[in-house]
Order: C-alpha cells, then structure tokens, then sequence
C-alpha cells in the first residue's frame, strides 16, 4: 500500500511539472516594440511602405502603419486573462493609396483581435474564435 501511495504522489508531481511547461504565460509587457506585419488572414502582404504595429506598454498605446496610411490607437488587456488583446479607438490618417486592399485588410484585422501569443519571436494576432488573423515579425 505505501508502494501505491509513492507511484500515485510521483506520478501527481509529474502531472504538475508537465502542465506548468505546457502552458506558457503571455505577458503583455512582451508586446513591447514593433512588429512587422507579414501575413493577414493567411495571405502575404506586400505593400508600398513597410506595414508594422509599435506597442508602448507604458503608455498602453499603439502606433504603425497599415501600407500606406499612419495607424494610432490604444491597447486594452484584462490582466485576469493573460492573452486578451483588443485596440480602442483606433484611428488612420487618410492618404490615398495605390492599392487600398491591403490597409482596408489591416484595418479591418486590427478591429477583430482579441487575444494574442508569441512564439519563436513571431507575434499571432487572434480573433474572437481563436482564428489568426495576423502573423507578425519583430523588427
């Protein structure tokens, strides 16, 4: 019976190690920076001016461009679920753009994020469904 007890103790132990390395916590002061903005909704962008988004964590704003057009904004968190990301407010400026697809496209994206994760310095952008919406690099 003691024998018993040990394996189930051990084996517990080891439940609680793997499941504390398995689950990666996010931070949102990870955010920090520019990324560059290199797929939306699993297509490539190319655009007339590098697209990227800069996070200041301090100020819990957010700066970039879309393509074309400056992108400015806020970041909201909910600091009981790390992962969440939305964008208040976000505004553009309103240069004409050669090819207006590819900013209408970030625009629309930055609307619909809600969570995020980072991996091997690669920024993903989620949706309400926990869908990528936007794959980004840091600069």
């Amino acid at each position: 019976m003691l024998h018993m007890k040990k394996i189930v103790m051990i084996m517990g132990l080891i439940s609680l190690i793997a499941c504390g390395t398995n689950k990666k916590s996010v931070s949102f002061t990870s955010l920090e920076g520019e990324w560059i903005i290199k797929e939306v909704n699993n297509k490539e962008i190319k655009a007339e001016e590098t697209p990227f988004l800069g996070f200041n964590i301090t100020e819990k704003s957010l700066y970039g461009n879309a393509g074309c057009n400056s992108v400015m904004g806020f970041l909201e968190t909910d600091e009981n679920r790390p992962g969440t990301l939305s964008f208040g407010s976000v505004g553009s400026t309103k240069r004409m753009c050669a090819d207006m697809a590819v900013e209408d496209a970030i625009l629309q994206a930055i609307g619909n994020v809600k969570e995020f994760k980072i991996e091997d310095n690669k920024l993903i952008l989620k949706d309400e469904a926990g869908q990528e919406i936007m794959k980004l690099q840091k600069r």
